[in-house]
């Protein structure tokens, strides 16, 4: 097996469990109809040891933990018609320091974790309330610049979208332009363009695709963090 398919293979494992984590998170709003989607991420980084701010002007809130970011935006984090939001709002959101965009982004990596506009919608025709905004992990990409550095190639472009279902990592080397990505449709990795004789089990592509791989995970593991203590405080608020 090359190291482009040992890639795919991981990236549909973390796929499919970013997948089942979304399907939980959903279905809870959906079954109590006390709350947001946006409030299990709330709720979660209030369980962390992450910093906590509020984001821009009331659109969301950030995550600060260590050297990763969770930044939950382009949602409305007011009072609604929701007993356990509301609850969330006045005793915790209000309350936190403002933190502006370009304070916290120092990290290069952005990752998409959660659902666009257009999703939203379509998420909330099916589940009312359901909200969601737009989710991001922020990680480090400097195992990357030094693998680079390490092989004398430039530092591959890289896409991440989890809600999405795919990741591409994007090469320049020795005049040739070409890709290893995955989709989610196709269940796999693949090369795409012009590329070197026998890439897909070199040394570079192994260095880079494991690179990727962790980095995929660490922001997949933040968000999965999150998601898991968010569940955990709101199910204990419902049984008091």
């Amino acid at each position: 097996m090359s190291c482009v398919d040992r890639f795919g293979n991981e990236m549909k494992r973390l796929m499919d469990e970013y997948e089942a984590t979304i399907d939980l998170v959903n279905q809870l709003v959906k079954d109590t109809r006390m709350f947001l989607v946006e409030d299990v991420y709330f709720a979660g980084l209030l369980s962390s040891d992450c910093e906590k701010y509020r984001y821009g002007e009331d659109n969301g809130f950030i995550g600060v933990c260590g050297n990763k970011v969770l930044e939950v935006t382009d949602i409305s984090y007011r009072m609604k018609f929701y007993p356990i939001h509301n609850a969330l709002v006045s005793a915790y959101y209000e309350k936190l320091p403002r933190i502006s965009l370009g304070e916290i982004f120092l990290l290069e990596m952005r990752i998409f974790l959660g659902e666009n506009n257009r999703t939203r919608v379509l998420i909330q025709k099916i589940y009312p309330g359901a909200g969601g905004g737009n989710v991001y992990g922020a990680v480090s990409r400097r195992s990357l610049n030094e693998i680079a550095k390490k092989f004398h190639i430039p530092t591959p472009g890289l896409g991440i979208d989890l809600k999405g279902g795919f990741v591409i990592i994007e090469f320049k080397i020795e005049g040739y332009h070409f890709a290893i990505k995955y989709s989610n449709r196709e269940r796999r990795a693949y090369l795409e363009g012009g590329y070197p004789q026998g890439f897909e089990d070199s040394p570079i592509a192994c260095a880079v695709t494991d690179a990727v791989a962790r980095i995929v995970t660490e922001a997949f593991n933040l968000f999965k963090n999150i998601v898991d203590s968010g569940i955990k405080f709101i199910i204990t608020y419902l049984l008091y």
